[in-house]
């Protein structure tokens, strides 16, 4: 299972979905079981029915800011520039799309703002801006980041690239906590009503942080897994958080991770020898694949990933590679939609 084919699947384009469900949590729902592999097929909307009184449900409060943005060069050429990772008030690495830009090549942003490339030595450039990209620049200037397979998905479809409402469906409703340049998607099918009912039913929900970078989504290359690497994403875990999955552990309560952004940092930091946090705050780079053997979780809400992702190794160790390859060749064969605006499996 360290081998890179093995987390390879081919995928139609048509199962690729290019926009959410008319409401969030009417998107199908796969469970499956990690004790014997047994699926059944049902509807987002009933997913309470999977949880317990006392069930801990840890969700990913991130919230996408409007990373892309349109610039020239000098020369007219025009540039994409997508914002990943702040590294001060005025400087930020990024990604280009377009005209060719070099290590101190300038390109004009909307409002005059110009960007100089102060490094161009990988695919990911450091740019330094000429005022400070807030959050107010972004929502006036600024596009969500829907992935690129989903606009690919769009354009090869004759449909148009952009849609009105995808600054609101790429943003879960609990989305608090502005920095990701990726939707933390499982959350995506939630609604407030099916949170409320799953409080009424007894399951407290708490928030963490996770600012989901590039790195997330970038595919595994090389014949060996073991050998990717994992750029580090900065987390938050508020006390009440720390606390709640403290109390549930020692409760032998189960905790339900919402995302595998929520599965990283929980299983990044939570020690399960001290029932205790090694952190609440800081950065992790974990990689987690087969035979992993989880210490936090014991139930997982996720999406259906793209073929060699992280995402996709991290799910399979939870489920166990068998029965989610297995789960996988269902859903293709039952026609489920898959990636970030896609329908959504429970994991127990």
């Amino acid at each position: 299972m360290y081998s890179l084919s093995d987390y390879d699947f081919t995928l139609p384009d048509g199962l690729i979905a290019t926009h959410p469900s008319a409401t969030r949590d009417t998107c199908r729902l796969m469970v499956l079981s990690r004790m014997n592999g047994a699926l059944s097929h049902e509807r987002f909307s009933g997913i309470a029915a999977h949880f317990r009184s006392g069930d801990i449900l840890i969700v990913n409060d991130a919230k996408v800011i409007r990373a892309r943005l349109s610039a020239k060069k000098k020369s007219g050429g025009s540039v994409e520039v997508l914002l990943l990772k702040k590294i001060d008030v005025f400087t930020w690495n990024v990604l280009t799309k377009g005209a060719a830009v070099q290590s101190g090549t300038t390109v004009t942003l909307p409002g005059g703002v110009t960007a100089e490339i102060v490094s161009a030595d990988n695919k990911v450039r450091t740019a330094r801006f000429s005022e400070a990209i807030t959050e107010k620049y972004l929502a006036e200037n600024g596009t969500i980041p829907l992935p690129p397979y989903i606009l690919k998905r769009r354009k090869d479809s004759g449909e148009s690239v952009t849609a009105p409402g995808d600054n609101d469906d790429y943003q879960s409703v609990y989305a608090r906590n502005t920095g990701s340049v990726a939707a933390p998607t499982a959350g995506l099918h939630f609604t407030e009503t099916l949170l409320a009912s799953l409080r009424e039913n007894g399951v407290q929900i708490y928030p963490l942080t996770l600012h989901v970078g590039y790195d997330t989504f970038t595919p595994m290359t090389g014949a060996d897994i073991r050998q990717h690497h994992m750029h580090a994403e900065s987390f938050i875990i508020p006390g009440d958080t720390a606390a709640a999955v403290i109390d549930a552990k020692r409760e032998h309560r189960r905790v339900i991770a919402c995302g595998t952004t929520a599965v990283r940092v929980l299983e990044s930091e939570y020690d399960a020898s001290r029932n205790a946090f090694r952190r609440t705050s800081g950065e992790t780079s974990i990689f987690i694949y087969p035979p992993y053997q989880f210490g936090c979780i014991d139930g997982m809400i996720t999406n259906f990933h793209t073929p060699r992702s992280t995402l996709l190794a991290m799910v399979s160790a939870f489920a166990g590679y068998d029965h989610l390859r297995a789960a996988y060749h269902t859903a293709i064969a039952e026609r489920y939609r898959f990636f970030s605006f896609g329908d959504a499996m429970f994991i127990s």
